[in-house]
């Protein structure tokens, strides 16, 4: 289902404010139903940078009016050149008749994939892809830490932590063995596009490569692997970013998927499952001292908060970090309810959270799964913002600073992977 905004709403994921201006490729949300034995589970995948659990209730609940499924997912691919579907600072608000859109254009998704459920057999496989995304985080020679610290930077002495070169795929064909379509997982941050067009990133060049080979009809869904610290900056040059990257990672990621489309054997196990629990995690909060710092630093800027500039300057970041400080310190949340999510498709898993989570836990849930392939999903069935590791929410960078979107708790991401393992090990029996 189209879901591509009108031009001239608000785009958010930068801290400037965007404004769409044009459009480079379509939005989707895009909706896959599996039954059998009674068990129907539904997962959709919307082009957009995240969806509240407000919304996630909204759809679950429309949902199950109108097709009495229960077990269902709603995944946004974190495309940071989407509509506008985020309240961040004072500048940027979400369009609730938007949000509304597209939580209706996703049940009817679902709707229409039970419309046309026929039987099926299942593959699935994984391929390896390490040269097209990469660790953000970075020890400097001065002993901080830096996010995106710029190619070639003489400063640098390694990453901060991994990668997750999985590229883990799906495939669903009908009865006469032609491809009705594919799921892939990767961990890759999608803001590849940059500027004010509105565009579904790389798993949009992904899914019109996938369909110059398998015909117009198949459906490629993305759900994107936990990529907090993941983006597709290669800061030694060799994989260097150039107009329309994206299409470049886009088609790399299809030549991974075909790869795996080609060799995966068929499933010889079809049980469906579904599993949830729900934590509860408690929020980080601004010190005396750090509100005081950010009240100082309110109080001598020289100018307001630039809500139209499309370039700011560090003094503009720094403010909207301390008008950040004190928005928090006075509207305190002490804890976050948080939502974990397992499916079983046979002897693959799908492992749900609600955040931007940094990729050490992502690789930790795929070791202790007990599945033979284990997706993540991230940004699913919620959107709490960054969780990092301890060492991380130690250390500098860009991810660790408090605001709305990087306030929770240290032990935050650590329980969730012991939920997910939890979760799994239930689905397995």
């Amino acid at each position: 289902m189209d879901i591509t905004p009108k031009l001239g709403q608000m785009m958010p994921g930068y801290f400037n404010k965007r404004f769409g201006s044009g459009i480079l490729d379509p939005l989707y949300t895009k909706a896959l139903v599996l039954e059998n034995d009674g068990t129907r589970i539904a997962v959709a995948a919307v082009d957009c940078l995240k969806l509240s659990d407000d919304a996630v209730a909204d759809f679950r609940k429309k949902l199950s009016a109108r097709t009495g499924i229960e077990n269902a997912l709603l995944a946004a691919t974190h495309a940071h050149t989407g509509g506008p579907v985020e309240d961040w600072g004072s500048h940027m608000k979400t369009d609730n008749d938007y949000v509304g859109l597209l939580v209706d254009k996703s049940v009817d998704a679902v709707v229409m994939a039970i419309e046309k459920l026929q039987p099926a057999t299942l593959r699935t496989g994984r391929e390896y892809e390490d040269g097209i995304s990469f660790n953000r985080r970075f020890h400097m020679a001065d002993g901080n830490t830096a996010t995106n610290p710029g190619i070639k930077n003489p400063g640098i002495v390694k990453p901060c932590g991994p990668i997750d070169p999985d590229v883990t795929v799906l495939r669903i064909d009908g009865p006469d063995g032609n491809l009705i379509g594919v799921l892939t997982n990767f961990s890759c941050h999608l803001d590849v596009v940059g500027g004010d067009k509105l565009c579904s990133d790389y798993p949009g060049e992904l899914s019109r490569a996938l369909k110059s080979i398998y015909g117009q009809h198949i459906i490629s869904m993305f759900l994107t692997a936990p990529c907090g610290d993941i983006n597709h900056i290669d800061v030694s040059g060799v994989f260097c970013t150039k107009r329309d990257h994206y299409k470049r990672l886009g088609r790399a990621l299809a030549g991974k998927v075909v790869s795996v489309m080609e060799k995966a054997p068929m499933m010889a196990d079809n049980t469906l499952g579904a599993k949830r629990e729900v934590v509860v995690c408690s929020c980080r909060q601004p010190s005396t001292s750090d509100v005081e710092a950010a009240r100082a630093h309110i109080a001598a800027e020289k100018r307001p908060y630039d809500e139209l500039a499309y370039v700011m300057d560090n003094s503009q970041t720094d403010l909207f970090y301390a008008l950040e400080t004190v928005r928090m310190y006075e509207n305190p949340q002490s804890a976050a309810t948080l939502e974990v999510m397992a499916v079983r498709i046979g002897g693959l898993s799908i492992v749900t959270i609600p955040g931007e989570l940094f990729v050490e836990f992502s690789i930790a849930i795929k070791a202790a799964s007990g599945f033979d392939y284990t997706m993540v999903s991230s940004l699913t069935n919620g959107s709490f913002g960054y969780i990092l590791t301890r060492e991380a929410l130690e250390c500098g960078g860009y991810e660790r600073r408090l605001c709305s979107s990087s306030k929770m708790s240290a032990d935050t991401g650590y329980v969730l992977v012991d939920t997910a393992k939890m979760l799994l090990a239930e689905l397995l029996g």
